[in-house]
């Protein structure tokens, strides 16, 4: 995907039981980590999951961290997650689209995604 189109990635994710402790969700763009694992879900221990959505416009001068990380949740709780990139996104063509899940500190119960679809949108 070149720097100055925009993208969309869409996946499914889902947690197990296990632990009570949030199921967290992150991106790598390329080897950039441009958002370390967030929570996406309730810290309750319980089975759940939700719809990841990641919008990312063009990677252009001034314009680094221009992108949107939302995620729903079908458990207890958290219903929500809404955030932007922590680090810059990188302006070289982007080869590889990376979701990062993390089950809990511990590894205490079992994340999934996938069916991961990435999308270039318009230019114009």
């Amino acid at each position: 995907i070149p720097a100055t189109s925009p993208f969309l990635v869409v996946c499914p994710w889902r947690r197990t039981t296990g632990a009570a402790e949030a199921a967290q969700l992150g991106l790598k763009l390329n080897t950039t980590v441009v958002l370390a694992p967030v929570n996406v879900s309730s810290a309750t221990n319980e089975a759940g999951g939700g719809l990841l959505m990641v919008w990312v416009g063009p990677r252009v001068t001034n314009y680094l961290r221009a992108m949107q990380f939302q995620s729903t949740y079908s458990g207890t709780g958290l219903t929500t997650a809404l955030v932007t990139a922590d680090a810059d996104l990188p302006t070289a063509t982007i080869t590889a689209v990376v979701i990062r899940a993390k089950a809990g500190a511990f590894g205490t119960f079992t994340m999934g995604v996938d069916d991961v679809h990435v999308y270039e949108l318009a230019t114009a």
